[in-house]
């Protein structure tokens, strides 16, 4: 699949509130998403706790996967822990899910691609 189609597939999952709702939760490269309000995890670990931790893990993973060719050893921290802020300053906002998810999309694929695309 092309990253085109990736993209506007993983959207569409946004919009039409279809994306799995047990997905793993992400714990990686400085970032925690959970559920569990006692993890505390390292330090240096951005911790992120909310009931929708499985739909932002699964946003994560599938724009991990989308830009997996631009992504790096050196700058996969960037884009996990920009993400990770993201997902922070979001929540603290108090919007409802689907937006917070499209707004998460719509940054990342404005920061990331050369073509500056927002799927619509």
């Amino acid at each position: 699949m092309d990253n085109l189609k990736q993209k506007q597939e993983v959207y569409n999952q946004i919009l039409k509130r279809t994306f799995p709702e047990n997905h793993k939760e992400w714990g990686g490269s400085g970032l925690i998403i959970t559920k569990d309000p006692n993890y505390k995890g390292y330090s240096t670990d951005l911790v992120i706790c909310s009931n929708d931790a499985n739909a932002y893990s699964w946003l994560l993973t599938e724009l991990y996967r989308i830009y997996d060719s631009k992504i790096d050893y050196m700058n996969k921290y960037v884009f996990i822990l920009e993400y990770g802020n993201m997902v922070q300053e979001q929540i603290k906002k108090g919007n409802d899910l689907t937006a917070v998810l499209e707004f998460l999309f719509n940054s990342i694929v404005l920061k990331w691609d050369n073509e500056n695309d927002i799927i619509q």
